[in-house]
């Protein structure tokens, strides 16, 4: 039988040009559509304004205004969304990019000292290790609990302000030193 390295789960990369996609997308959506405003307005004034020509009419009837003005605010509405929905695409892309750093740089902060304590601990497992090599490295251990304590205790907080969870102890004050 042979052994085989467990399979690794494929990790999604976020390139640089994950941003510009949606992006170019949006814009020419936008453009687009403005496009389509400009062309509707031209087209509809070169409509009536032919009409007015052939069939005498003195001057643009109000239902011209009242059907242009629909197609202007439901394209601007449209240029509106369009706007919106690029915008929180590319903040939705910088959020989990900012997630990935961060758990890349929390990942780098509990292996670093995970390694010094297994280096330290499978060196004090073998026999012979001096009585003062043995106290230095007890002495490393102590740090890089106390560093992964810290650094966990930070993670911590940092989730409780997160989610507006702030705790305040209350502790008794003298006024009188106070001022």
């Amino acid at each position: 039988a042979t052994l085989r390295a467990p399979r690794r789960r494929p990790r999604l990369r976020m390139s640089r040009q994950t941003i510009t996609v949606p992006i170019v997308i949006g814009t020419a959506a936008i453009v687009a559509t403005a496009s389509v405003l400009v062309a509707s307005n031209i087209v509809f004034t070169r409509h009536y304004l032919l009409v007015s020509e052939t069939e005498g009419v003195p001057g643009l009837p109000a239902r011209y205004w009242w059907l242009l003005g629909l197609v202007d605010v439901s394209l601007a509405a449209t240029i509106a969304i369009l706007v919106a929905f690029v915008v929180s695409n590319a903040r939705q892309i910088l959020l989990i990019r900012r997630q990935h750093s961060f758990v890349d740089g929390v990942t780098h902060e509990l292996k670093s000292p995970l390694a010094s304590l297994k280096l330290s601990v499978d060196t004090l497992a073998e026999a012979a290790v001096p009585p003062a090599v043995a106290a230095r490295l007890l002495d490393q251990m102590r740090a890089d609990v106390d560093r992964l304590q810290s650094f966990i205790v930070h993670l911590l907080e940092a989730g409780r302000l997160q989610n507006n969870e702030r705790t305040v102890e209350l502790q008794p004050v003298a006024l009188g030193a106070l001022v």
